[in-house]
């Protein structure tokens, strides 16, 4: 299925028809995106949906919010905002003039990813529905097929049903097989985090070595860098998990990169590999407001439990208390706080033990 093939025809179409500039937004937008230049895609959406309004082109205006939406969810993790419009989108997604646009597909994964970084847990059965009604109105030969199946992946991990996980990914390879699609290396991420998730870290070592440098951009291979970290910290060989981590520097400008990396840094801290240092303090919490601020609920309460942790580990619980006061902040706004709550009284209690 070629999902681009009436975008293509649609700009021949407006070309000739003396309407240039959208065709140029129509093709500039997702260039902007891509290259991470989200600054231009913000200026330039708004002028594009308003040309496809007024020449009433509902499926060019659903590609250009679904592209918007990439922009903010997926790569800059900006959610706060941005689940209204996900709503909004996959409601405008399903109605009669649009919903045979391919790209009515690909706005289920604007809506799963939103919710999923809002409260992964709290919106997982809903991510999960959503998910599987899709994959059901496509066959393995849409590229969205891929796209949908991970979100299901992950929705599953969230729900705490990483053996599920795995399963899916395995049958979602095999029915790329049967469809006669190239696997390589598809779901590969979602395999090896449900295989950390369910204590197997050699396997998941051993799988994503296999396909660590084989993309060259730099987003895939810093992503799968901190796998790695993550499965050689699991298996307690800290010093090869320290030598596999990208650069901090690298890391600080990729939000999506920080809970997997907050994660790894806190294995080789209390393995002595990593210094617990007033740097290191700074930076958790620099990502703990940024992911705030964003809306990134369960991903701000992971990062404050291991800045709180470690602060802790420091002889700093004044700092731990900083981070709890943020942290207490956020659970209000989870659909399910329940163990975010319990996580919280743990917390106060080793807070309480140390003072």
């Amino acid at each position: 299925m070629d999902i681009w093939a009436w975008i293509t025809a649609t700009e021949h179409t407006l070309r000739e028809a003396g309407h240039e500039r959208l065709a140029e937004l129509i093709d500039e937008i997702p260039s902007a995106v891509c290259d991470d230049e989200h600054g231009r895609a913000d200026a330039l959406v708004p002028e594009a949906v308003a040309l496809a309004r007024e020449l009433r082109l509902p499926w060019v205006e659903l590609f250009l919010r679904h592209w918007h939406l990439q922009s903010r969810v997926l790569h800059r993790l900006e959610v706060r905002g941005a689940q209204g419009e996900s709503v909004a989108l996959l409601e405008f997604a399903h109605r009669e003039e649009t919903r045979e646009c391919p790209q009515a597909i690909c706005v289920v994964q604007d809506f799963a990813a939103c919710h999923g970084l809002i409260d992964g847990p709290g919106f997982a059965e809903e991510r999960i529905g959503v998910c599987k009604e899709t994959l059901a109105r496509i066959d393995p030969r849409w590229p969205c097929f891929v796209c949908i199946s991970g979100e299901l992946a992950d929705a599953l991990i969230d729900a705490g049903d990483a053996a599920a996980s795995l399963a899916l990914v395995h049958a979602q390879r095999a029915a790329l097989q049967s469809a006669g699609v190239r696997v390589d290396d598809q779901l590969v991420s979602n395999e090896v985090i449900a295989l950390i998730e369910l204590g197997r870290p050699a396997e998941a070592l051993a799988v994503i070595e296999r396909v660590l440098h084989r993309y060259s951009d730099d987003h895939t291979r810093n992503a799968r860098k901190l796998l790695r970290a993550h499965a050689l910290a699991r298996l307690g060989r800290l010093a090869e998990a320290s030598a596999a981590l990208p650069l901090p520097e690298i890391v600080r400008e990729t939000a999506s990169h920080w809970q997997r990396w907050a994660l790894v840094v806190e294995a080789l801290v209390a393995g002595g590999a990593y210094p617990n240092d007033a740097e290191l303090s700074a930076t958790l919490a620099d990502m703990l407001a940024k992911l705030t601020a964003q809306g990134v609920l369960r991903g701000a309460l992971e990062i404050g439990r291991i800045h709180a942790t470690l602060a802790l580990a420091r002889g700093a619980p004044e700092t731990a208390v900083d981070a709890l006061t943020a942290m207490e902040a956020l659970v209000p706004g989870l659909r399910t706080p329940t163990s975010a709550r319990a996580e919280l009284q743990t917390l106060r209690e080793a807070i309480a033990a140390k003072a």
